[in-house]
This record gives structure tokens, C-alpha cells and sequence, in this order.
């Protein structure tokens, strides 16, 4: 990332100064171990949390002489992605990194779009609720088409909340840790495909000595807590994987909106990627109960775990399978919304949900919600398929 190599050295045109060797020592060491490769982000983060001694002496965590620090050699929106990640490192948001936000549109606008729940609720309670719900605020499509496909920031760290709250991700974890990390061979190399928020990728890597990653979205990697091995940011349709390398890769709801050849594509790069016992275990949303209801509306042909099941017939090849489910409840309608409008705006493709009237969408939605409501409140239960197959048959 180009912020990231100008912490070390000349940052183009009209750059005043570089880094005090002596006081970047650490996170320039623990950078360069991967140069080839490029600085990214997330290992800036790394390197700072490692290498906090080169910030403060008796080697506390202090963040005014952080962002002091950071602030002088970072841009805005570069910023915000370092509080994020360091405010989640710490599972709090600090009052400077509050401050740097709040007096910067820009952090406040990233911090909520790289979802930091933590720093985007207090940015809500001190006041700045009109800079962060500014930004894709749902409004009609071109076409006249359901507004449900576009959500506000706001209704995305809603959703969020709601995800994190209900244990997103621990599902995946345990279904994981029960059917394939028990039965692999050789716990060396692990292949993420897809941060997302971070949450399967940081608990799977504990059980390997290396973990790489391919995230085409630089901005996703602030949500890892450890120095990857290797990150690839490709999409994983075209991605280079040295062959023969991984114990386990895993795709977990990465697939939506890709054809049929696509997945494909894919599926023989990942499994390539695999040593003969490695396995590649994909994760998608099952086209059965209340969540299939609600995307089969706006997109009849989503991208679900049919999807996957008839590419891997195709191929050919033999794999195993299981199904989990998450349910996930809302005390507050506003909250339910927010997160149906964020499963239609992430999971359904755009042109499909565009081609539905507003006033049907509109007239469905109200439906749904209402034949959502339990005794606990509002429930919507999403399925997903855990499949996973061998490098070699």
C-alpha cells in the first residue's frame, strides 16, 4: 500500500521529511520481512502492535503518542483504517481515536464502511451521527427498482451488531474445528479466502504455523490480529497459489453474485493449491428456510450452496457435507430491517433486485417483517452448507 511504504521513506511529491530510523526500527524490520510481497496494511498494524516499544519507552500501549505519531505520516482516510484496527485490537474505541474521527469526515466514513462496530457506535454518541449515516444512504435505483438493495451506513453497522451479537462465525468455527481440523494430516499451511470481518480466519489460524490470505479488499485486512505468511489481493477467480501447498483453504461466503464458470474457475485454482490430504472446505448459504425466503424474492437465481453442489458433481469430484443454522433476532423492527436490507444488498445481485417494483419489494418486506415476529422478537434463520473436499480423490 503506497501510505504504507512512505511510513519508510519519501512520499512522492512534495514529501518535507521520512521516518526517524530509530523510532520506526521495529515496524520497519517487521515489514520488510515481506517486501516482496508489498506492505500491506494489515501488517503495518501488526508490526505497530509488536513493535509498540518503538513508540513508547517503558512499553505501554499509548495512544496520544500514537495517533500523534501516525497522524503525521498517514492521510485521513489511511488513518482511520490503523484506529480501526487498533481500537478492535484493544476492544474498546479510545477517546483520541474518537477525537481524530469525529474531527475527520473521512475516518468517521471509513470506520463505519470497514464495519468497526466499536468505533462507529461511540461516533453515533458523540455526535456525529449526520457525517456517518451520510454515506450511501439507501435511496430509489435508477430504475424505479426496490430500494431494499441499497442500505445506509447506519443499517449496515445495525446489521453488524445484530450478526456479532448472535455468534456470526462461531457456527462455521465449530463445524470446522468437529468435521476437518481433527482429520488433517499436517496442520503447516492455512489458505483464508475472504477476511470478511475476520472472525473464522483469526480463530482457524491458531491452529496452523502459517496462515496466507486472498482478500481483494486491502481495506478488510485491518480485521486481522496476526502477520499473514502470504496476501494475495486478487480476486480468487484469477488468483496465483503456489500448488500443492495448503493443508486447508477455505472459502466461506465468498461465491455470491459468481456464475456457474466462475465458481468452477475457482474451485480447480483452490484445489490446486492443495497438498494430495489438504482439504478445501467451502461455506454458503443453503437455499432452504427463512433467509432462502427473503433473497429468492429479489434474486430467484442468489448464489447459494446449490450452486457449489452442482459445480463439484460437474467436476466430478467426491465430497462430504453438513448443515448449520444461525438464527438471528432482532428486539427492535428497525434493527430486523436493517438486517434484511443487508443480506438482499450483499447476497442478491443488483440488477435482479432492481427489476422488482418498489411497491411489490416494499409490499413483501412489510410481510416478511411481520411474519417474522416471535415471542422474542424478530427472527430470520439463514442455513448454510458446509462442503469440503480432498486435493486428490
Amino acid at each position: 500500500m503506497r501510505a504504507c511504504f512512505g511510513l519508510f521513506g519519501d512520499r512522492g511529491p512534495g514529501s518535507t521529511s521520512a521516518v526517524d530510523p530509530s523510532v520506526a526500527g521495529p515496524l520497519k524490520q517487521a515489514c520488510e520481512q515481506d517486501a516482496d510481497a508489498g506492505v500491506t496494511l494489515a501488517q503495518l498494524i501488526y508490526a505497530m502492535i509488536k513493535g509498540k516499544d518503538a513508540f513508547v519507552g517503558d512499553g505501554q500501549f499509548d495512544d496520544k503518542g500514537l495517533v500523534a505519531y501516525l497522524r503525521s505520516h498517514l492521510e485521513a482516510h489511511e488513518m482511520s483504517a490503523v484506529i480501526a484496527a487498533v481500537t478492535r485490537y484493544n476492544n474498546r474505541a479510545t477517546e483520541p481515536a474518537l477525537k481524530l474521527c469525529a474531527d475527520e469526515p473521512d475516518s468517521a466514513r471509513l470506520a463505519v464502511l470497514c464495519g468497526d462496530e466499536i468505533l462507529t457506535v461511540d461516533l453515533l454518541r458523540l455526535g456525529t451521527s449526520e457525517t456517518v449515516q451520510g454515506v450511501g444512504a439507501a435511496e430509489e435505483t435508477q430504475n424505479g427498482g426496490m430500494e431494499a438493495s441499497v442500505i445506509s451506513d447506519r443499517e449496515y453497522v445495525d446489521a453488524l451488531r445484530v450478526m456479532d451479537s448472535s455468534g456470526r462465525g462461531e457456527t462455521i468455527i465449530n463445524a470446522l474445528e468437529r468435521n476437518i481440523l481433527g482429520e488433517l494430516s499436517e496442520e503447516e499451511d492455512f489458505l483464508e479466502v475472504g477476511v470478511g470481518t475476520g472472525i473464522v480466519t483469526n480463530a482457524i489460524s491458531k491452529n496452523f504455523k502459517r496462515t496466507s490470505i486472498v482478500e481483494i479488499n486491502p481495506d478488510l485486512m485491518t480485521h486481522i490480529n496476526f502477520l499473514p505468511e502470504m496476501v494475495f489481493h486478487e480476486s480468487v477467480i484469477n488468483v496465483k497459489l503456489p500448488v500443492g501447498r495448503y493443508d486447508l483453504v477455505l472459502c466461506s461466503d465468498v461465491f455470491y453474485r459468481f456464475s456457474i464458470e466462475e465458481i468452477t474457475q475457482a474451485v480447480l485454482r483452490l484445489r490446486a493449491g492443495l497438498k494430495r490430504t489438504g482439504v478445501l472446505a467451502i461455506v454458503m448459504t443453503a437455499p432452504r428456510n427463512t433467509y432462502h425466503e427473503l433473497c429468492s424474492f429479489f434474486d430467484i437465481n442468489y448464489t447459494n450452496s446449490g450452486h457449489i453442489q452442482k459445480v463439484l458433481n460437474d467436476l466430478g469430484v467426491s465430497y462430504k457435507s453438513i448443515s448449520e443454522a444461525d438464527r438471528y433476532i432482532c428486539e427492535r423492527r428497525e434493527e430486523f430491517s436493517a438486517l434484511c436490507r443487508f443480506f438482499i444488498a450483499m447476497d442478491c445481485d443488483p440488477a435482479q433486485t432492481g427489476s422488482v417494483r418498489r411497491l411489490d419489494g416494499n409490499q413483501f418486506l412489510e410481510d416478511f417483517l411481520h411474519r417474522s415476529k416471535k415471542d422474542k422478537g424478530y427472527e430470520i434463520v439463514v442455513e448454510h452448507d458446509l462442503l469440503w473436499l480432498t486435493g486428490a480423490d
